[in-house]
């Protein structure tokens, strides 16, 4: 079992960036693993989906049908 602490990051905004730098700069994060995704709440396709335009457009459309 490993054990870490871990923390993510939604968004490429500059506060995140900024908080990001600071933890580059000092090497004190409140995590061990740091997951950082570019969407804010991660990818409309899934976290590490590679899809084509087209399939993301069509599950976006659905996704978006529900709400």
């Amino acid at each position: 079992k490993l054990d870490f602490t871990t923390l993510q990051i939604a968004g490429l905004n500059k506060k995140n960036v900024g908080l990001l730098k600071a933890y580059g700069k000092t090497g004190k994060a409140p995590a061990q693993f740091i997951e950082v995704m570019a969407c804010e709440g991660g990818c409309i396709s899934g976290p590490s989906a590679h899809t084509s335009i087209d399939t993301g457009k069509k599950i976006f459309a659905t996704e978006l049908a529900k709400r």
